[in-house]
Protein backbone atom coordinates (compact mmCIF):
# COMPACT_ATOMS: atom_id res chain seq x y z
CA UNK A 1 0.00 0.00 0.00
CA UNK A 2 1.36 3.34 -0.84
CA UNK A 3 2.10 5.58 1.99
CA UNK A 4 0.35 9.40 2.38
CA UNK A 5 1.49 12.22 3.72
CA UNK A 6 -0.24 14.68 5.94
CA UNK A 7 1.54 18.26 6.89
CA UNK A 8 0.57 18.07 10.83
CA UNK A 9 0.32 22.00 11.84
CA UNK A 10 0.32 22.56 15.49
CA UNK A 11 -1.06 25.73 17.61
CA UNK A 12 2.22 27.52 17.70
CA UNK A 13 2.62 26.83 14.11
CA UNK A 14 4.87 24.86 13.79
CA UNK A 15 4.70 21.79 11.00
CA UNK A 16 5.75 18.29 10.43
CA UNK A 17 4.62 16.08 7.91
CA UNK A 18 3.57 12.88 9.00
CA UNK A 19 3.32 9.08 6.83
CA UNK A 20 0.22 7.19 7.16
CA UNK A 21 -1.40 4.44 5.05
CA UNK A 22 -4.34 6.06 4.59
CA UNK A 23 -6.77 3.17 6.30
CA UNK A 24 -9.10 4.16 8.35
CA UNK A 25 -7.29 2.86 11.25
CA UNK A 26 -4.43 5.26 10.60
CA UNK A 27 -6.65 8.22 9.70
CA UNK A 28 -8.44 7.26 12.52
CA UNK A 29 -5.70 7.56 14.96
CA UNK A 30 -4.38 10.56 13.19
CA UNK A 31 -8.05 12.36 14.15
CA UNK A 32 -8.48 11.18 17.46
CA UNK A 33 -5.03 12.72 18.43
CA UNK A 34 -4.73 15.79 16.21
CA UNK A 35 -8.72 16.83 15.91
CA UNK A 36 -10.29 15.44 18.98
CA UNK A 37 -6.59 16.13 21.52
CA UNK A 38 -7.77 13.27 23.13
CA UNK A 39 -4.01 13.60 24.81
CA UNK A 40 -4.02 17.04 25.61
CA UNK A 41 -4.15 17.79 29.28
CA UNK A 42 -5.74 20.84 29.24
CA UNK A 43 -9.54 18.72 30.12
CA UNK A 44 -8.28 16.70 32.87
CA UNK A 45 -9.48 17.90 36.40
CA UNK A 46 -5.01 17.36 37.25
CA UNK A 47 -4.08 19.03 34.03
CA UNK A 48 -2.49 22.00 35.45
CA UNK A 49 -0.61 19.91 38.38
CA UNK A 50 0.62 17.72 34.96
CA UNK A 51 1.46 20.55 33.58
CA UNK A 52 3.97 21.87 36.45
CA UNK A 53 5.32 18.49 37.14
CA UNK A 54 6.58 18.90 33.49
CA UNK A 55 7.64 22.43 33.42
CA UNK A 56 9.62 21.65 37.83
CA UNK A 57 11.25 18.75 36.15
CA UNK A 58 12.54 20.52 32.66
CA UNK A 59 13.52 23.63 34.70
CA UNK A 60 15.34 21.78 37.49
CA UNK A 61 17.81 20.43 33.97
CA UNK A 62 16.56 16.50 33.91
CA UNK A 63 14.58 14.90 31.28
CA UNK A 64 11.21 14.21 31.52
CA UNK A 65 10.17 10.91 30.43
CA UNK A 66 7.00 9.80 28.21
CA UNK A 67 6.21 5.81 28.03
CA UNK A 68 4.38 5.14 24.74
CA UNK A 69 3.32 1.70 25.23
CA UNK A 70 1.38 0.73 21.84
CA UNK A 71 2.32 4.00 19.64
CA UNK A 72 1.24 2.49 16.43
CA UNK A 73 2.60 4.53 13.25
CA UNK A 74 3.74 7.50 15.93
CA UNK A 75 0.98 10.07 15.81
CA UNK A 76 1.27 9.80 19.85
CA UNK A 77 5.07 10.20 19.76
CA UNK A 78 4.77 13.57 17.84
CA UNK A 79 2.35 14.98 19.67
CA UNK A 80 4.12 13.95 22.87
CA UNK A 81 7.61 15.70 21.08
CA UNK A 82 5.72 18.97 21.07
CA UNK A 83 3.33 19.36 23.61
CA UNK A 84 7.12 18.13 26.12
CA UNK A 85 9.59 19.27 24.04
CA UNK A 86 12.14 18.70 26.69
CA UNK A 87 11.07 15.40 27.19
CA UNK A 88 12.76 11.75 25.94
CA UNK A 89 9.97 9.34 24.88
CA UNK A 90 10.18 6.00 24.72
CA UNK A 91 7.94 4.38 22.13
CA UNK A 92 7.08 0.53 22.25
CA UNK A 93 5.30 -0.77 18.96
CA UNK A 94 4.79 -4.55 18.68
CA UNK A 95 3.45 -4.38 14.75
CA UNK A 96 6.57 -4.51 13.01
CA UNK A 97 4.13 -2.94 9.80
CA UNK A 98 3.19 -0.05 11.94
CA UNK A 99 6.71 0.32 13.78
CA UNK A 100 8.44 1.08 10.24
CA UNK A 101 5.64 4.32 10.14
CA UNK A 102 6.69 4.68 13.71
CA UNK A 103 10.67 4.82 13.07
CA UNK A 104 10.10 7.23 10.12
CA UNK A 105 7.67 9.57 11.75
CA UNK A 106 9.84 9.78 14.51
CA UNK A 107 12.86 10.73 12.72
CA UNK A 108 15.14 13.33 14.21
CA UNK A 109 13.09 13.64 17.44
CA UNK A 110 14.37 13.11 20.92
CA UNK A 111 12.59 9.41 20.59
CA UNK A 112 13.93 5.56 21.36
CA UNK A 113 11.42 3.58 19.52
CA UNK A 114 11.87 -0.09 19.89
CA UNK A 115 9.71 -2.85 18.29
CA UNK A 116 8.67 -4.26 21.57
CA UNK A 117 6.08 -4.84 23.76
CA UNK A 118 5.30 -5.03 27.71
CA UNK A 119 3.83 -7.53 29.42
CA UNK A 120 3.81 -9.60 32.47
CA UNK A 121 6.57 -12.46 31.46
CA UNK A 122 9.12 -12.26 28.67
CA UNK A 123 7.59 -13.65 26.05
CA UNK A 124 7.62 -13.22 21.86
CA UNK A 125 4.60 -11.90 20.49
CA UNK A 126 3.27 -11.83 16.51
CA UNK A 127 0.70 -10.13 15.25
CA UNK A 128 -2.44 -12.23 14.38
CA UNK A 129 -4.70 -10.62 11.25
CA UNK A 130 -7.49 -13.11 12.06
CA UNK A 131 -8.09 -11.88 15.00
CA UNK A 132 -8.08 -8.16 14.41
CA UNK A 133 -5.42 -5.80 12.82
CA UNK A 134 -2.72 -5.49 15.14
CA UNK A 135 -4.34 -8.29 18.13
CA UNK A 136 -1.06 -9.74 19.50
CA UNK A 137 -1.05 -13.72 20.29
CA UNK A 138 1.80 -15.32 22.40
CA UNK A 139 3.89 -17.66 20.62
CA UNK A 140 6.82 -19.86 21.61
CA UNK A 141 9.79 -19.24 19.03
CA UNK A 142 10.59 -17.40 15.56
CA UNK A 143 10.99 -13.81 14.41
CA UNK A 144 8.82 -12.09 16.65
CA UNK A 145 8.53 -8.64 18.78
CA UNK A 146 10.37 -9.54 22.02
CA UNK A 147 7.85 -8.54 25.32
CA UNK A 148 9.55 -6.10 27.92
CA UNK A 149 8.53 -7.20 31.39
CA UNK A 150 9.57 -6.02 34.78
CA UNK A 151 12.81 -5.58 35.66
CA UNK A 152 14.06 -5.86 31.99
CA UNK A 153 11.69 -2.68 31.84
CA UNK A 154 13.42 -1.18 34.51
CA UNK A 155 16.27 -1.01 32.45
CA UNK A 156 15.31 -0.51 29.41
CA UNK A 157 14.32 3.26 30.75
CA UNK A 158 17.19 3.60 32.63
CA UNK A 159 19.10 2.58 30.13
CA UNK A 160 17.28 5.71 27.66
CA UNK A 161 18.12 7.86 30.13
CA UNK A 162 21.44 7.20 31.88
CA UNK A 163 20.22 8.23 35.13
CA UNK A 164 17.12 8.70 37.30
CA UNK A 165 13.97 9.25 35.50
CA UNK A 166 10.84 10.92 35.88
CA UNK A 167 8.20 9.24 33.95
CA UNK A 168 5.73 12.46 33.26
CA UNK A 169 2.96 10.71 31.38
CA UNK A 170 2.58 6.99 29.97
CA UNK A 171 0.38 5.74 26.89
CA UNK A 172 -0.50 2.07 26.15
CA UNK A 173 -2.83 0.86 23.47
CA UNK A 174 -3.96 -2.87 24.00
CA UNK A 175 -6.08 -4.88 21.72
CA UNK A 176 -6.88 -1.37 20.14
CA UNK A 177 -8.00 0.14 22.89
CA UNK A 178 -6.16 3.17 23.93
CA UNK A 179 -5.21 4.52 28.04
CA UNK A 180 -3.53 7.49 29.09
CA UNK A 181 -1.88 7.75 32.51
CA UNK A 182 -0.97 10.30 33.92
Amino acid sequence: MPLQTLNIRFEDGRERNFRHRGTAADLGVISQIFEARDYSLRPLQRGAELQGLYDRIAAAGRVPLVLDAGANIGASVLYFAHAFPCAHIAALEPARNNFELLRANAAGLDVDARCAAIGARIAAVAADPSIAIDALQAVEAGDRTQIVAGDRLVMFVVDAQAGIVEVLAAQASLHGAQHVWR
